[in-house]
């Protein structure tokens, strides 16, 4: 019954997208305020990494690509690419880095033999721990960790290729992208894994944007607090 900021900007003649997670169990929502809905509801709603079928625009279909990053990255660059007149806002909701943290098969040993900079508190064993097992993680910590490490280079990988995307179309002054997460991780601080607990580093989320003709002084941090419900209401004005 919520309406969204996807809703406002079609009413706004927006062209508009959600492409990715939907991350819920249960039956998808019949999505008002976009052109385009391709998501999935495997395993609860959380997806996987290989061979994910897809539902789009109401029509489950057999996965196109091995990889559900790659994949998703294609919708969203077919999105991106379609000759229009009109603003478009497009919302894409990677699986990863959710767990199982399964990289491409490329990249799969890509953090072997790397020195990990795990805390100090850290215990190989601390996936061994109550709460932990749920998590499907039945193995030492580091090496989940780097197969973590292993599947952001395939995320940050296809990000790229939205923003080359943008540069190939000669758009990428006048579109503001938002590159965000919905919380921290744990990799043995505090003796925890996971993010279910309210300490710093699950608290802080990634949230970088990039909007070159508004931002005169790119590549800072900024010290004020930003919540992710600011999103929407930022989106709005500048829009």
């Amino acid at each position: 019954n919520n309406v969204t900021f996807m809703e406002l900007l079609k009413g706004a003649d927006y062209n508009t997208a959600f492409i990715g997670k939907w991350h819920m169990p249960g039956h998808l929502p019949e999505l008002r305020g976009v052109d385009q809905f391709v998501t999935f509801t495997v395993q609860a709603g959380q997806g996987r990494y290989f061979d994910c079928p897809l539902i789009v625009d109401g029509k489950e279909i057999p996965s196109q690509k091995p990889y559900i990053t790659e994949e998703l990255t294609d919708y969203a660059l077919k999105f991106i690419s379609q000759k229009r007149q009109k603003p478009f806002c497009l919302y894409l909701s990677h699986k990863a880095v959710h767990h199982q943290f399964r990289p491409p098969p490329e990249l799969k040993g890509l953090y072997s033999n790397v020195p990990l900079d795990i805390p100090k508190e850290a215990d190989s064993w601390i996936t061994w721990t109550k709460g932990s097992v749920w998590y499907g993680l039945l193995g030492p910590m580091e090496s989940f960790f780097r197969r973590y490490c292993e599947t952001i280079v395939s995320l940050d990988q296809q990000i790229g290729r939205v923003l080359d995307k943008l540069d190939e179309l000669g758009i990428a002054d006048n579109t503001i992208v938002v590159y965000a997460g919905d919380n921290g991780y744990f990799w043995g601080e505090h003796h925890l894994i996971d993010k279910r607990w309210p300490y710093e580093e699950s608290m802080r989320i990634p949230f970088i944007v990039r909007y070159p003709d508004f931002i005169r002084n790119p590549g800072r941090k900024a010290e004020q607090m930003v919540l992710n419900i600011d999103l929407a209401p930022t989106l709005l004005s500048l829009a």
